[in-house]
């Protein structure tokens, strides 16, 4: 520094080139920068004085979305209603508490393990599970009473293989590609089924 500042002939550039290396790599840190920092550490503590965001749930306007749905569907119709990943965030027991008393029959959830909550809470109605479950838990979702969704024959027969010789069945829910192409057993690659 004193030598940028005891030589007047430098040219500006010059002067300017060498204050931002010192700036660059000295142990410097800016005001603005200081502040930065606090506020990330701040947030990293979960010392933050406001809410970034916050959702208030209504859940009687889940009651008059269930039970209007309803009310237009066929009486024959079955209502699921979806509350996987802990009912989008906003309590799945609540949630699906809520829909059922509205009207809804069954409930759906992403994961194995979204459903057990729901069955702690005294929660009987049926459950379908969308997502893959490996078979080992087969034994598990029997006691659960739940329905698992089957993508192909293997994934059945492995299913089949996994649960325990009683006389409860374990329900499936076949999910069968209609022609979108990302999930779903195939009904014509199967040889065990006849076609025309």
């Amino acid at each position: 520094v004193i030598w940028l500042l005891s030589d007047r002939k430098k040219s500006k550039f010059t002067r300017y080139w060498v204050f931002f290396l010192l700036y660059s790599f000295l142990p410097v840190v800016s005001p603005k920068k200081r502040r930065m920092h606090s506020r990330q550490k701040r947030m990293n503590n979960n010392e933050m004085e406001h809410d970034l965001a916050k959702a208030f749930i209504d859940l009687s306007a889940i009651e008059k979305n269930v039970s209007g749905l309803k009310r237009i569907s066929k009486p024959s119709c079955l209502f699921m209603a979806v509350v996987k990943a802990g009912g989008y965030g906003h309590g799945a027991v609540q949630i699906a508490q809520k829909s059922l008393n509205s009207g809804a029959d069954w409930l759906g959830v992403s994961r194995m393990e979204e459903a057990v909550p729901l069955r702690d809470a005294g929660i009987t109605s049926p459950i379908l599970v969308f997502g893959y479950v490996d078979p080992s838990l087969a034994p598990l979702a029997l006691d659960l009473d739940l329905t698992l969704t089957v993508y192909n024959f293997e994934m059945a027969k492995a299913l089949s293989e996994c649960v325990p010789d009683t006389k409860k069945r374990l329900r499936i829910h076949a999910k069968v590609d209609t022609g979108m192409g990302r999930v779903g057993m195939l009904a014509w690659d199967n040889p065990a089924i006849e076609t025309d």
